[in-house]
């Protein structure tokens, strides 16, 4: 079974990422997990509207995000742990290379 959801305004919709904590030798159980503040982007709203206008989001599907502490509804749709968020709460994407950046 599939779900779509679709966010209203400045709404953005994260699939949260979980600790891998494989590496480790000592377990936490999960109520001693912090949850995660990265998630990639599922869906998006069309935006927030300013002075009678549109104005587009600037995260789009598939950005990985940081996203504010204690912000947002967390929920569980087809077994993914999904976030929901105002575009505020994004405080930044994350990009990831395999280059080594110059000092």
């Amino acid at each position: 079974m599939y779900t779509k959801i679709t966010p209203l305004f400045d709404r953005v919709v994260l699939e949260m990422q979980t600790e891998d904590d494989s590496s480790s030798l000592i377990k936490k159980p999960d109520k001693f997990k912090l949850p995660s503040n990265e998630g990639v982007v599922v869906e998006v709203g069309a935006g927030r509207y300013e002075n009678g206008h549109l104005v587009p989001m600037t995260v789009k599907v598939n950005d990985v995000c940081l996203v504010a502490e204690m912000r947002g509804v967390d929920f569980v749709v087809d077994g993914k742990t999904l976030r929901i968020v105002e575009e505020s709460a994004v405080m930044a994407i994350i990009e990831r290379s395999s280059l080594v950046q110059p000092s």
